[in-house]
C-alpha cells in the first residue's frame, strides 16, 4: 500500500495526516490551538506563614507570535480578592518565548475568624484567536484553598451565681 506522512499547515496550526493513495487519515493536531487551560500546581495557601498558592496558565504551546499574549480571567470564591488574599487583577501577560505564567495568591493575615476560603479563577479569553480557551470541563478554571489561621474563644463548663436578686453579680474568666 502507498502511503506518506504529510504536514499540512495553516490559520497557524499543524494538522498531521496519513496520507494513503485515494484518501486521507488525520490523526492529530500539534502547534497552536492545543486550548489554553489553568491549574492550582500549589492548591494550598495558608494565613500562617503566609503560605502562598500559585494558580498556573498554560497556552498549550509556546508563544510563538513576535509578541505578549494577554489572558482574561475572572475571580471567585468565597475568600476577597484585595482582603483575604493581594489583588491579583484580571489578566495575566505570557510574553513571547513563553508557554506558562503563574498566579500567586498571598494571604493576607487577618484576625478574623472565617474557616477556609477559596479562591477560584477561571479564564475566560486571549488576545490571540491562535490560543483559545480548551473546552475540556475544568480546565478553564482552578481553585486555591486559604486555610484560616485564627480561632474562636469559647468557655466550656458551668458558670454559677447564688440565687435570688442579690444584684448583679462579677465573673472572672482567665484565657491562656
Amino acid at each position: 500500500m502507498l502511503y506518506k506522512f504529510l504536514t499540512i499547515v495553516g490559520y497557524e496550526k499543524h494538522l498531521k495526516a496519513l496520507l494513503f493513495v485515494g484518501s486521507l487519515l488525520v490523526f492529530g493536531f500539534s502547534g497552536y490551538g492545543q486550548g489554553v487551560t489553568i491549574v492550582a500546581t500549589d492548591d494550598t495557601a495558608s494565613e500562617t506563614g503566609p503560605d502562598n498558592g500559585v494558580l498556573t496558565i498554560d497556552l498549550g504551546s509556546v508563544n510563538a507570535t513576535g509578541g505578549d499574549v494577554t489572558v482574561n480571567f475572572t475571580v471567585g470564591g468565597t475568600a476577597a480578592d484585595g482582603i483575604d488574599y493581594g489583588t491579583i487583577g484580571l489578566t495575566l501577560i505570557i510574553p513571547n518565548g513563553d508557554q506558562t505564567g503563574e498566579i500567586p495568591i498571598v494571604p493576607i493575615n487577618d484576625a478574623e475568624v472565617e474557616g477556609d476560603e477559596d479562591v477560584i479563577v477561571t479564564i475566560t479569553s486571549t488576545d490571540n484567536p491562535g490560543f483559545t480557551i480548551s473546552t475540556i470541563p475544568g480546565e478553564d478554571n482552578a481553585t486555591v484553598t486559604i486555610a484560616d489561621n485564627d480561632s474562636a474563644i469559647s468557655m466550656d463548663g458551668p458558670v454559677s451565681s447564688p440565687e435570688g436578686n442579690s444584684g448583679p453579680t462579677a465573673f472572672v474568666f482567665n484565657v491562656s
